[in-house]
Formats: structure tokens, C-alpha cells, sequence
């Protein structure tokens, strides 16, 4: 089972993108509001994805993807942000960022970029 931790507010909608992806592979994904949470997380089950919403985190995002990247160097990281974030997105990338996506965000990008990255053959209408 491929496992994914989501730091977001956006509960419902990950619910929904764990029940399209689930139709093509086995997938957990847990949301978290708090990233001490994740972080517990992270630590007591490893996740091959981690998704991080900037705006929940700012300026201690760098930080926080430093320390997740610690733990487990190989677990692939990709980032929610808004345009007023984007100034962010550089500095984490040059961290090893998988990917980003720019908010607001479709039930079907998720599903193609979270697919991509799990490596599950992903076909969403």
C-alpha cells in the first residue's frame, strides 16, 4: 500500500483523491492541520509522498521540508501554494521538491500528479 501524509485543511477533498486513486492502487493518504502532527507521523510510519500546503506553513517551510527530508531522504515531497507563496517554491525545489502545484487545485491535476509521482498507471476523466 502506497502511503501518503497531506498537511492541509482540505480533508474532504484528499478523502476524494485517496477514493479515485484507490480504484487503480492501494493508497492511504492522511490529512493533518497540524505539522507536528505529520511529523509524528512521518516518523512512526514511513510515507513514500508527503504534500504540504505553504500557505498553512510560510515562512517555516523551508524548515519543516529540511527536517521531513532528515528523517527520510527518499520520500518524495510535492507542494500546494498560492501565488502570493511562490517566492517559496524555488528555495524548496533546489531541496529536492518533487513537484508544486499552484492553488486552487482540480480533483483531476491532484490525481494525474499525486499518480505520477506514486507511480500508479492513473487515468482520470
Amino acid at each position: 500500500m502506497k502511503r501518503v501524509l497531506v498537511l492541509s485543511l482540505e480533508k474532504q477533498f484528499f478523502d476524494t483523491v485517496q477514493n479515485q486513486l484507490s480504484q487503480f492502487a492501494p493508497v492511504e493518504i492522511k490529512t493533518f492541520s497540524n505539522c507536528l502532527d505529520l511529523m509524528d507521523q512521518f516518523l512512526s510510519r514511513y510515507a513514500c509522498l508527503v504534500i504540504l500546503d505553504i500557505d498553512l506553513v510560510q515562512k517555516n517551510i523551508i524548515k519543516l521540508i529540511r527536517i521531513l527530508r532528515a528523517m527520510h531522504r527518499e520520500a518524495k515531497i510535492i507542494l500546494l501554494l498560492s501565488r502570493e507563496n511562490m517566492s517559496f517554491c524555488s528555495a524548496a525545489l533546489s531541496l529536492g521538491v518533487t513537484s508544486y502545484q499552484i492553488k486552487p487545485v482540480s480533483m483531476k491535476s491532484t490525481c494525474e500528479i499525486v499518480g505520477t509521482t506514486l507511480q500508479l498507471p492513473v487515468k482520470i476523466n
